[in-house]
């Protein structure tokens, strides 16, 4: 096939075939000569500002170029016709991450072998085609553990949960924000106890097309004009169309209006959602597993550690960290981390010290953190890997008191996930167009097409970081805690030792503390009564 003939079929597969001559005409001969073609080029063409949109969305996808702040002006210059012909914002987006096409390196480090002090490197990973599903096959390859009856978890260093919403999951490293040289923290966990997946969308169900159009913004930046009915067509019809178009599942689509945090009601018709003809609606994506419960909802689930535990043990877990929740302050956090060096397990606890709702992987990382911890701080002469669990008083004892006392720094930095101009759930893409403000990029839009923004907020760059946080709390989340940890401090430092202690010298501790001298029951056969139970001392208390 020749370069015109490949040039003419890239066009056709983006719906521009319209104007293969005008382009010829200019000079364009193949693909490589559209990095050239300027913006100006396509206004004399007649491009509408959707074209314009698939043009640029074509270009940047073969990895050409990123369009750059002077064409996002002349862009942003055309909203006000946008807004007064449709009542909308300018449908550019940009990309999430620079494409990595070669020298992708990810180093990660296991919980499971962190006393090691042991960070691996997975070289030559192709970050446009390797999603969070296959990085974990990769690691579990690594480990050889491939077949076994585990899989894995994974984290930022920060402690952010980067694997929780299984849909996210299918996504590239470079839609998730992950940049090169990052290193995940990974848990292991027994594969049997899961999460429910996400449903894929049955094309039976597409339904018909109707005579006005709306657009459809989806949290990843892509673009959708689609017909419907406002009259009959509900929000799940969206959803349908959308699955169609995109690809993407209705069951993780939640749909809202730009500047509401609420979801459209999918009961009821678009035009009683308040829906013309030509507005936009928001897609955010999220599985329906990765939202989380409340915050008691913590203390009865099924996650168990990969190293199976006794039904007292399970029940004692339960009950005692449901008692000393209360009193993980700042040096009790500090004096874990320092024997774990583990930061998705001080983060997590810091959620449960805040009365916070944790999400699956947070729940593995306290289970499978304090197992960790847990089997440092006994001694492994006088109890077996199976009974850790049963000992969780004697070793909270040893955590409260050797932590008493201590005068530490706050190691978490809280960061808000809500849009500084709408003050709703912030919406990928996120630019950040003035010093010290994060925003959407609509609002963005919206400031300089009503006069309020001047040339500063132009020079706007996309804020990865926070795309990466977006991706990975549930859209209920307002504000996230991350690890910020002091300067000496790295997954490499080694663990504080933890001297030798007999169950005795441990049970000596314990007596200090009367709340830890309760005795947690089994869950009462039939499940009716929720865990933990917890039952009152000889004293009353």
């Amino acid at each position: 096939m020749s370069d015109e003939e490949d040039f003419k079929q890239l066009l056709t597969q983006h719906r521009l075939q319209d104007f293969t001559e005008k382009l010829i005409h200019i000079g364009v001969t193949g693909r490589v000569d559209l990095e050239n073609v300027e913006s100006q080029n396509l206004s004399e063409m007649g491009m509408s500002q959707i074209q314009k949109n698939r043009f640029r969305k074509m270009v940047t996808s073969l990895g050409l170029r990123r369009w750059d702040s002077t064409e996002s002006m002349a862009s942003v210059s055309s909203v006000q016709l946008q807004l007064q012909e449709h009542g909308s914002l300018s449908r550019k987006r940009p990309r999430f991450c620079s494409p990595q096409t070669s020298g992708y390196t990810l180093n990660y480090v296991v919980l499971q072998s962190i006393d090691r002090y042991e960070v691996k490197s997975i070289p030559n990973l192709q970050a446009d085609i390797t999603t969070i599903d296959t990085l974990k096959e990769t690691i579990l390859k690594n480990e050889k553990l491939q077949g076994s009856h585990l899989t894995s978890e994974l984290f930022t260093t920060t402690g952010v949960p980067l694997s929780n919403d299984t849909y996210l999951s299918t996504w590239t490293l470079n839609k998730r924000c992950i940049k090169t040289n990052s290193t995940i923290c990974v848990i292991l966990r027994d594969s049997n106890i899961g999460r429910r997946g996400y449903q894929m969308w049955d094309d039976t169900t597409r339904s018909e097309q109707g005579a006005e159009y709306i657009f459809c913004e989806t949290s990843h930046g892509e673009y959708h004009k689609i017909q419907v009915n406002l009259e009959k067509d509900t929000p799940q019809d969206v959803k349908k169309k959308m699955a169609y178009l995109a690809s993407i599942p209705d069951s993780v689509q939640h749909l809202r209006l730009p500047g509401s945090s609420f979801t459209l009601n999918c009961h009821t018709t678009l035009q009683n959602n308040g829906i013309k003809e030509g507005d936009t609606i928001l897609i955010d994506i999220q599985s329906v597993d990765s939202r989380a419960q409340g915050w008691l909802q913590n203390f009865n689930c099924d996650v168990q550690p990969h190293v199976e535990q006794t039904r007292k043990g399970l029940s004692t877990f339960a009950c005692f960290l449901c008692v000393v929740v209360s009193e993980l302050n700042s040096n009790c956090l500090r004096l874990i981390r320092e024997l774990t060096n583990w930061p998705p397990l001080i983060v997590a606890l810091k959620k449960l010290a805040d009365r916070s709702s944790l999400i699956f992987c947070e729940q593995v990382a306290v289970v499978e953190g304090l197992y960790f911890l847990f089997r440092r701080i006994l001694p492994a002469n006088e109890v077996q890997d199976k009974d850790v669990f049963e000992h969780s008083a004697l070793c909270w004892a040893y955590l409260l008191h050797k932590s008493k006392g201590n005068n530490s720094n706050n190691e978490f930095k809280e960061i808000g996930l809500n849009c500084s101009h709408c003050k709703t759930r912030l919406f990928l893409p996120v630019n950040v167009p003035r010093k010290g403000e994060v925003m959407c990029i609509h609002d963005f839009e919206k400031d300089f097409a009503n006069g309020t923004s001047d040339d500063e907020a132009l020079r706007c760059s996309a804020d990865l970081d926070m795309q990466q946080l977006l991706l990975c709390y549930p859209l209920t989340t307002e504000s996230c805690h991350v690890w910020d940890p002091p300067s000496n401090v790295t997954l490499s430092s080694r663990m504080k030792d933890i001297t030798g202690k007999s169950l005795n010298d441990l049970r000596a501790i314990q007596s200090k503390f009367d709340r830890l001298k309760i005795k947690p029951p089994l869950q009462l056969k039939g499940g009716s009564t929720p865990v933990p139970l917890v039952t009152l001392n000889e004293f009353g208390k």
